[in-house]
């Protein structure tokens, strides 16, 4: 009788091992999946994130094209004005 109750309780005891084994892949599987979700989740932020960022570093860079122009466009301008007079002081 005392060997067939330590056999049940081995038995009882490897079997809960082994469902613990189980359960642990299970939970592991799980948490695996609950990451890989968050990941894809955590990558598409970033993703929106760096696109939002390279727009407003290309619009910035339109304005300072377009500051360029205009410094320029006004530099000649202001040339011009400067010869103008210039040479109209000359006739004088």
């Amino acid at each position: 009788m005392r060997d067939k109750a330590d056999y049940e309780h081995n038995m009882s005891k490897k079997n809960q091992l082994k469902l613990m084994a189980a359960l642990r892949d299970m939970m592991r599987e799980d948490k695996l999946a609950e990451l890989k979700r968050d990941l894809e989740g955590l990558a598409a932020t970033h993703a929106a994130a760096v696109e939002r960022k390279d727009a407003l570093i290309q619009r910035l860079l339109d304005n300072l094209a377009f500051a360029y122009d205009q410094h320029s466009a006004a530099g000649v301008r202001h040339m011009y004005i400067y010869i103008c007079i210039y040479i109209l002081e000359q006739h004088v």
